[in-house]
């Protein structure tokens, strides 16, 4: 399903754990309204680079809807109250430049985000966090980053 020109619920749904572990990821209908506020968000965020970098950038979301079995998941490490579960956050990777000056780029620019994290795992793959604060608070526009050991 299309939620806006670029984003679709099943890429919001997808994932490579949930699958290999029989989770049902699926976004409930009562949360629709939600992801499609996030990927307008994302679709912002996109258009920045696009600006930017001054050619089309695609954004490959690596980790969007989390239900809690799979938030909790040990494999997933997600944080106790992740915005992930909330459909207020996705990970993704930017296309035509490293997820560190896309990062960069989006930190000091006026788009808005609640958390903005560029994120590293130990085996060196590196994406960004992109959240957006709940309806009823402003973001907070925390930017940093994290090396996970």
């Amino acid at each position: 399903m299309q939620l806006t020109p670029h984003f679709t619920k099943e890429e919001l749904e997808a994932s490579r754990i949930a699958s290999e572990e029989k989770i049902d990821n699926r976004i409930p209908d009562h949360l629709l309204e939600k992801a499609i506020r996030l990927c307008e968000r994302l679709e912002d965020v996109r258009a920045f680079l696009g600006k930017h970098y001054k050619e089309e950038v695609r954004m490959s979301i690596t980790s969007g809807y989390r239900c809690h079995a799979l938030n909790s998941h040990r494999r997933v490490g997600g944080q106790k109250y992740s915005q992930h579960m909330d459909l207020e956050a996705a990970d993704f990777i930017p296309s035509n430049t490293a997820p560190e000056d896309a990062w960069f780029g989006i930190r000091d620019s006026d788009v808005p985000y609640d958390q903005l994290i560029l994120e590293r795992n130990k085996l060196g793959a590196t994406w960004i966090h992109y959240s957006i604060a709940p309806m009823n608070r402003k973001p907070r526009r925390m930017a940093f980053r994290l090396e996970k050991k």
